[in-house]
C-alpha cells in the first residue's frame, strides 16, 4: 500500500541501502497524484540524508521532486539536530566509546531474541533503547517492543550503567501504571536472564502498536488547522493530567512523542523515557541536571532539571501546540546553548506574526500556556485542556491577551534607560517649583536656586521629548497609547514652565530666551503629535520670534541657528498640513536658506547634509502643489542626487536610506498623477528597495515597516494599471503581510487598520481582473471586517464611508457571480444606505 512506502524507505536505509524517493516514482508513477504520501517519502529521503551525513543539494532535489518544492526548502536540519533530547552522562558515554558503531551494526543484522515474541524488524533507536516491531505469540497481535541495548551497556561504566537501568526501569513502570485513552498501553513487562554472551539480562517491555504517524510527522506538509491542533491538544492535555494525577511527569512532551492513530485519529502520548515519579526519592535527576528537549522546554527545567514540576510538562504541552499551528517551536536556535539562552530571556513571537490564519483565542491560550513564570500559566495541564475545550465550543476563553500595563512593564524592563527617564518625569512637580519661585522671589540667590532646579527638572523633560516622539524607542506593537501619555506628560511640564516664565516680567537673560524658545518649540511640536494644529501654530510662531531676536544678537551661535531652522522646518510642514502652500515655501525656502549654511559651516556632519537635502525635497514638492512643477521637480532630483552622494559616504544611515526612499516614492506618486505610470513604477521600486534597506538596519521600526507597505502598494496600483495583473499580485502580497503584521500587533492604530483595509481592497480588484474569484472575495471581506468596525464608531467619517460602499458592491458582485443572490441583494441594499449617507455629508 502507498502509505507504507515511506517505513520501506527509512527500512532500506537501515539495511544500508541509500534508496530515494524517485525509486518508488519510477515502479509506481501514481505515486505523484497522492501528494500527502509522496511528501512524506521526500522527507523521509531528506531525513536519512541528513542523519547519514550526506549533503544536501537543495537545486538538485527541487528538479527532482518539483511538486515537494516547500517541503524541501522547509526542511531544516537545526530543528533535527534539537528534536534530540539533551544528552545525559549515559549518551555521553557512548559518543566516547570508540567500538560502539561497530556494536550498533552487529545489533542490526542479528535481531534479539525474546521468548513470546517474534520480532518483526525494527522501528527506531535511541541512546538506551531499541524499538521492533513484534508479534505477541500468546496474543497474536502486533506490537511495539521496547528493549534495553545491553550490548551498550557493556561499554558504559558502572555507575553510568546503574543509572540507565533505574530510567529504563522508571519508564517501564511509569509507562505499564498509566490507564488512559491517549497514552499508548503496556501490555507486558520482562527480562530475558543473561546467557551466552550477553553479561546483563535483557530487559523489555511490550506496548501497543500504532500504525499511523507522529504529530511531527503530519507537520512536514505544514502547520495544522486551527480546530484539528485544539482537537488534538485538548485529549493530549487529558492524558498528561491523568499521569500527574497518578504522581508521574512526563518531562519530554514534543509533537515527536505523539502518534496519531490512522483509523480513529486519535493523538496517544508515547514515550516515558524521562518520565519522573512526583512523590518518589529515588530519583536519578541530579541538581543542575538539564533533561529533556531544548525547543520545547520551560524556563526552569532549562535551569535545573530536579526543580522540575508538572508546570513544565503543560509548558511543553503550549510549546507543542505552538508547534502545530506555526510548523515551528518558539525557540529553535543554531545551538542548544543559543536556544536556552532564548528560553530563559527572549520573548516568543506572537502566532499571528508566524501564521495569520491563526485564531487570535487560540493564539491568546497558546501564549498563556509558554508564560516563562510558572504562576503566570494554566494551574495544571486540565485547565489548559479546558479553555481549549471553550475555544472549540466557541464559548468566552478564560486565558486574556497582555494587558496595557503588563506589556509596558515588560517594556520597560527591556528598555530600562528609558524607563528611568520616564519614573523621573513623573515624580517631577514643576507645580512645588513654582512654588519655590514664588516663595523665594525677593532674594536673587534664591531665584538662581530655584531657576536651576527648573532648568533640571526641564532637561529631563527635553530628554524624554527626545527619545519618544523622535528616536521610535516606543515604537513597538501596543505601546502607542503609553507614547501619547507621556508626550501629554511633557507637555504639561511645558506648559507649567511657560506659564511661570509668562507671570513674570520679560526676561532679558539670553540663557533664559534660549529655554522659553525651545519649550515653545518642543510644546509645539507635541500638539503637532496629538493633532492640535492651531495651538501648535501659535507656539511655534512665537518660537521662532524669539529665536530670531537671539540669532540677530548672536549670529555666530551655531546652535541657535540649527534651532531657528527646525522651528522654521515644523512651521512649513504645519502650513503644507493645513493647504497653505505659499506660508509653507515661504517657511522652507528661509530654513533651507540657513541649513545650507549650516552644512558648509560643518561639511563632514552627516545631520545637517541631511536636513539640507531635506528641506529641498519639502521645498520641491510645494512648488508643485503651486503648480509650479518643473521647479519643483528639478528640487526633487537635485535632493536626490545629494542623497545619493552622501550614501557613497555614510552607506549605513537608516535616516538617509528612508530620506532617499521618501524622495522616490514622492517622484513616484508626481509620475502617476502625470499617467506616466512605467516611470511611476519605477521610481516605486527604488522607494522599496530604499525602505527595505532601512528596515535592514533598523527592524523595529513601526514606520519603516508602514512606509514600506505604502510602497509596495503603490508598485502593485502601477502594475496593475499597465495590466502587468500577475506582477501586481507579488507586490500586493507583499504590502498585504507588512500591513497585517502592523494591523494585528496595533489593534488600536487606525491608520495601520485602514491601511490593511486599502490593500486588502486593491488586492480583491486585481484577483478579480485575474479570474481568482475565491480570493477576491477573502480580500474583500477582510477588508469588510476593518471598515465595518471603524465606520460604526464614526458614521459621518466620508473615507470610511467610501471604503464601506466600495467593499459592499465588490462583495455583493460576487456573490452574484456565484449565484448567491440573497447575498448579493442584502449586500447591494447596505451599499445604497452607504451611498444616502455619503450624499447627505
Amino acid at each position: 500500500m502507498l502509505d507504507e512506502l515511506p517505513e520501506d524507505l527509512v527500512e532500506r536505509w537501515k539495511r544500508g541501502q541509500k534508496a530515494r524517493a524517485l525509486d518508488y516514482l519510477e515502479r509506481q508513477p501514481d505515486l505523484r497524484k497522492n501528494l500527502a504520501i509522496y511528501k512524506r517519502l521526500v522527507a523521509e529521503e531528506l531525513r536519512q540524508m541528513h542523519r547519514s551525513g550526506l549533503a544536501l543539494d537543495t537545486e538538485q532535489l527541487i528538479k527532482d521532486y518539483p511538486e515537494c518544492r516547500e517541503t524541501i526548502l522547509s526542511f531544516d536540519p537545526v530543528f533535527e539536530t534539537l528534536d534530540a533530547p539533551v544528552a545525559d552522562a549515559f549518551a555521553t558515554q557512548l559518543e566516547q566509546t570508540k567500538a560502539l558503531d561497530a556494536s550498533a551494526t552487529s545489533t542490526r543484522s542479528g535481531l534479539p531474541e525474546i521468548p513470546g515474541f517474534e520480532i518483526l524488524s525494527e522501528l527506531g533507536r535511541g541512546g538506551m533503547g531499541v524499538v521492533y516491531r513484534a508479534r505477541q505469540v500468546s496474543a497474536n497481535r502486533l506490537v511495539a517492543l521496547k528493549v534495553v541495548r545491553s550490548e551498550v551497556l557493556e561499554k558504559v561504566d558502572s555507575t553510568t550503567r546503574a543509572n540507565a537501568l533505574e530510567r529504563f526501569r522508571t519508564e517501564t513502570n511509569a509507562a505499564a501504571s498509566l490507564q488512559h485513552d491517549n497514552i499508548i498501553a503496556v501490555y507486558e513487562v520482562g527480562e530475558v536472564p543473561a546467557k551466552n554472551q550477553m553479561r546483563a539480562p535483557l530487559r523489555y517491555y511490550a506496548m501497543r502498536f500504532v500504525r499511523g504517524m507522529s504529530l511531527m510527522e503530519l507537520l512536514r506538509d505544514g502547520p495544522l488547522e486551527n480546530r484539528r491542533a485544539a482537537v488534538y491538544m485538548v485529549q493530549i492535555a487529558r492524558a498528561l493530567q491523568s499521569a500527574h494525577d497518578q504522581g508521574i511527569l512526563h518531562r519530554d512532551m514534543k509533537p515527536h512523542n505523539v502518534m496519531v492513530e490512522q483509523a480513529t485519529d486519535r493523538p496517544l502520548v508515547a514515550d516515558f523515557g524521562l518520565a519522573k515519579f512526583i512523590h518518589s526519592d529515588n530519583s536519578i535527576t541530579y541538581a543542575g541536571q538539564i533533561m529533556g528537549t531544548p525547543s520545547y522546554m520551560s524556563p526552569e527545567q532549562a535551569q535545573d532539571a530536579s526543580l522540575v514540576t508538572a508546570a513544565a510538562d503543560q509548558y511543553s504541552l503550549g510549546a507543542t501546540l505552538y508547534h502545530l499551528l506555526t510548523g515551528h517551536p518558539p525557540f529553535a536556535a543554531p545551538s542548544v546553548q543559543e536556544t536556552f539562552r532564548q528560553i530563559l530571556e527572549k520573548p516568543p513571537v506572537r502566532l499571528r506574526e508566524s501564521n495569520p490564519a491563526v485564531d487570535r483565542d487560540l493564539e491568546t491560550i497558546c501564549m498563556k500556556a509558554i508564560e516563562k513564570e510558572p504562576s503566570k500559566r494554566y494551574a495544571s495541564c486540565q485547565d489548559f485542556g479546558a479553555d481549549l475545550q471553550r475555544y472549540l465550543d466557541g464559548i468566552p476563553i478564560v486565558a486574556r491577551p497582555i494587558r496595557p500595563a503588563e506589556r509596558i512593564w515588560r517594556w520597560c524592563r527591556r528598555n530600562r534607560a528609558l524607563a528611568g527617564l520616564i519614573a523621573a518625569v513623573t515624580l517631577l512637580s514643576l507645580s512645588t517649583l513654582g512654588a519655590t519661585l514664588v516663595g523665594y522671589r525677593n532674594t536673587a540667590a534664591a531665584l538662581a536656586v530655584s531657576e536651576s532646579r527648573l532648568n533640571q527638572a526641564l532637561a529631563v523633560v527635553d530628554d524624554l521629548f527626545t527619545r519618544v516622539s523622535e528616536d521610535e524607542l516606543l515604537d513597538e506593537p501596543g505601546m502607542q497609547g503609553l507614547r501619547k501619555e507621556l508626550l501629554e506628560k511633557a507637555l504639561e511640564h511645558y506648559e507649567s514652565f511657560l506659564r511661570q516664565k509668562n507671570q513674570r516680567s520679560a526676561p532679558s537673560d539670553t540663557r533664559i530666551l534660549d529655554e522659553v524658545a525651545k519649550s515653545n518649540f518642543r510644546y509645539g511640536m507635541i500638539q503637532k503629535l496629538l493633532g492640535k494644529f492651531d495651538t501648535a501654530q501659535d507656539a511655534l510662531f512665537e518660537a521662532r520670534s524669539i529665536q530670531e531676536q537671539l540669532v540677530k544678537r548672536s549670529p555666530q551661535r551655531f546652535d541657535r541657528l540649527e534651532a531657528l531652522t527646525d522651528t522654521l522646518n515644523a512651521i512649513g510642514t504645519l502650513a503644507s498640513q493645513q493647504e497653505d502652500f505659499p506660508a509653507a515655501l515661504d517657511a522652507f525656502e528661509k530654513s533651507h536658506e540657513h541649513r545650507v549654511e549650516l552644512a558648509a559651516q560643518k561639511p563632514l556632519e552627516l545631520k545637517y547634509q541631511r536636513l539640507a537635502a531635506n528641506t529641498l525635497m519639502n521645498i520641491g514638492l510645494t512648488k508643485i502643489s503651486l503648480d509650479r512643477a518643473q521647479e519643483g521637480l528639478t528640487d526633487l532630483h537635485r535632493s536626490q542626487e545629494q542623497r545619493l552622494t552622501l550614501l557613497d559616504a555614510f552607506p549605513d544611515s537608516e535616516k538617509l536610506h528612508k530620506d532617499l526612499a521618501r524622495g522616490w516614492y514622492s517622484l513616484g506618486k508626481y509620475s502617476l498623477e502625470r499617467n506616466s505610470t512605467e516611470e511611476a513604477n519605477g521610481y516605486f521600486r527604488r522607494s522599496v528597495d530604499a525602505f527595505h534597506k532601512a528596515m535592514a538596519i533598523n527592524p523595529r521600526s513601526l514606520s519603516n515597516r508602514f512606509d514600506c507597505s505604502l510602497a509596495f502598494h503603490w508598485v502593485g496600483e502601477s502594475y496593475a494599471l499597465m495590466e502587468q495583473r500577475q506582477a501586481a499580485v507579488g507586490a500586493f502580497e507583499e504590502s498585504e503581510a507588512l500591513a497585517r503584521k502592523l494591523a494585528d500587533s496595533n489593534p488600536d492604530v487606525v491608520e495601520y487598520q485602514l491601511h490593511w483595509a486599502v490593500v486588502s481592497m486593491s488586492m480583491g480588484a486585481n484577483e478579480a481582473s485575474l479570474g481568482q474569484w475565491e480570493r477576491s472575495e477573502l480580500s474583500w471581506k477582510r477588508s469588510l471586517e476593518v471598515v465595518r468596525k471603524f465606520q460604526r464608531l464614526a458614521p459621518k467619517d466620508e473615507l470610511l464611508l467610501n471604503h464601506l460602499v466600495a467593499s459592499l458592491c465588490a462583495l455583493g458582485d460576487l456573490a452574484d457571480r456565484r449565484g448567491d443572490i440573497q447575498t448579493a441583494i442584502a449586500m447591494r441594499k447596505e451599499s445604497i444606505s452607504g451611498l444616502e449617507e455619503l450624499s447627505k455629508l
